[in-house]
């Protein structure tokens, strides 16, 4: 079951909610001109965030994220600690993890979050990419999204894969093995119809175990 949108009164809360993490992010930081010289915005546009007068891309929380070594998780939704604050569980620091995402620095995030989401494995083999381009899976997959993918996993199974074809692109699809030598390609946007494709020309680069919606 699909969940309902927020509505618009619910919608400005979850933006003036953001705005306080990011305003927290700020303070920690030194300030408003601080955190917009790290991240490479004005202090004035770092001023519209925190007082909900405008929206972060998905890009932009990245690099908020990835300046104040706090949880992706945590920006967004509010759900855990940052990471760089000084928690314990018994007496013991938590483990924090990093998380690659391609083409830029590694992201944060929170040791606990990662195995509440039950990705298992090593974190190393976890890869965040933020999608560039529609990629024929909407409204599961659009513009902006970030998602996290599993290198380990690699064979074809149910949910959603990162795959690369013989013409070198990237994209993001739903696998069905159909014999030994053939896969099909399976897009949720139903402008796009299956496509049959030979398992040897197809790479498969992991397996996407969570989707973070662009902000809006």
């Amino acid at each position: 079951m699909r969940s309902q949108e927020p509505n618009e009164q619910d919608r400005k809360e979850l933006q003036k909610e953001l705005g306080q993490r990011i305003a927290q992010v700020a303070e920690g930081l030194g300030g408003k001109r601080a955190l917009a010289e790290k991240i490479g915005l004005s202090e004035g546009q770092i001023y519209r965030y925190i007082n909900a007068q405008s929206d972060p891309t998905s890009k932009v929380l990245v690099r908020i994220a990835d300046a104040a070594e706090v949880s992706l998780d945590w920006l967004l939704k509010g759900k855990t600690a940052p990471l760089n604050s000084d928690h314990s569980t018994n007496g013991s620091s938590k483990v924090n993890n990093t998380v690659r995402l391609k083409g830029s620095a590694v992201i944060s995030f929170e040791a606990e979050w990662l195995l509440s989401q039950k990705f298992g494995g090593d974190p190393a083999n976890l890869e965040v990419i933020q999608i560039e381009s529609d990629q024929g899976m909407k409204p599961t997959l659009g513009i902006g999204d970030l998602i996290i993918v599993d290198l380990s996993k690699r064979e074809i199974g149910s949910g959603i894969y990162y795959i690369r074809l013989e013409d070198s692109r990237d994209m993001v699809r739903r696998l069905q093995y159909i014999d030994r030598h053939t896969a099909k390609l399976i897009s949720d946007d139903r402008a796009y119809e299956p496509i049959l494709h030979p398992i040897e020309k197809l790479e498969i680069l992991g397996q996407v175990v969570w989707i973070g919606k662009e902000y809006s």
